[in-house]
């Protein structure tokens, strides 16, 4: 066992954080073979426990997960065929063993314990010896500077909800109008509130770029029946001219309904067309 244990070692190993999974460098879709391996050993539960599904309960031991292909494929950006082909040929090669239900997918990964954590047999964590001094060295300080550098990067790189947010706060308002001139037809800020409700209750297919998806989703409205906007048109005024008095005005008004915003007389405005002749019948009568 030590010795197995010693040639595991000589080649080095990593810890690696299940918060990695939130992090942007983990966003990209799809995902290779190796980066979908490494979400299923940070899915894999790490004790024993139960977890609910449709109709009740399941029980999930240590180095096991559960999940429908569907969902493994929105979070890799596969099709659910790919990813059943990818588990088989897992299983083929003896990495995990599978169990499918009615609407999930249970996967053991086989030799789980070799990934999650190297032991000696007495229990002591394999480079955690002590030096003359008493202090810990070997695999525990790399564990405990990686700690600190996860840990750091983190901290400047902010939770996917909260960068969406903050990005629909801070809209810069010629974006908004460049949005406003391009989609014309659409209401922004409609399209805005719903991009953004999409944006956070899908965090499985994350986005790094928010203005190009923001672009996108008001293209795709503008093709959408029932998403355009009717705007209400400017009445289109016409000339007048009262034969009574020579007023000339504007109106939306036909003239027959209209009042001499003059003289006040009705049924005496005409259209510049008509004026020659109106007013020559009208001085006449008169």
């Amino acid at each position: 066992m030590k010795e197995d244990l010693s040639r595991k070692l000589a080649k080095g190993y990593i810890g690696l954080f299940r918060s990695i999974q939130a992090h942007w460098v983990w966003d990209d879709k799809p995902v290779s073979r190796g980066q979908a391996w490494v979400d299923m050993l940070i899915w894999a539960s790490h004790k024993d426990r139960e977890t609910p599904v449709t109709d009740g309960f399941v029980q999930i031991k240590t180095g096991q997960f559960i999940r429908t292909l569907r969902q493994m494929g929105e979070s890799w950006g596969w099709s659910k065929n790919k990813v059943s082909r990818f588990l088989a040929l897992l299983q083929e090669a003896n990495m995990i063993r599978l169990e499918n239900g009615t609407n999930t997918t249970h996967v053991s990964i086989l030799k789980y314990e070799t990934y999650r954590e190297l032991t000696m047999s007495g229990g002591t964590k394999v480079g955690q010896r002590r030096d003359k001094d008493g202090t810990r060295k070997g695999h525990n300080k790399e564990y405990n500077n990686y700690k600190e550098t996860n840990n750091s990067m983190s901290a400047t790189v902010k939770p996917y909800a909260e960068r969406v947010s903050i990005f629909f706060e801070n809209i810069n308002v010629d974006l908004k109008q460049t949005w406003a001139d391009a989609y014309p037809n659409i209401d922004i800020d409609y399209q805005l509130g719903k991009a953004k409700a999409w944006l956070l209750s899908n965090t499985n297919k994350a986005k790094k770029d928010f203005p190009k998806f923001i672009n996108n989703w008001l293209a795709r409205a503008m093709e959408m029946p029932g998403s355009q906007v009717i705007k209400p048109t400017t009445p289109k005024l016409k000339k007048y001219i009262c034969v009574k008095c020579d007023n000339r005005q504007q109106s939306s008004i036909d003239y027959w309904k209209l009042k001499c915003s003059k003289c006040g007389s009705e049924g005496t405005m005409v259209t510049p067309h008509e004026y020659p002749y109106m007013k020559k019948s009208y001085d006449e009568n008169e």
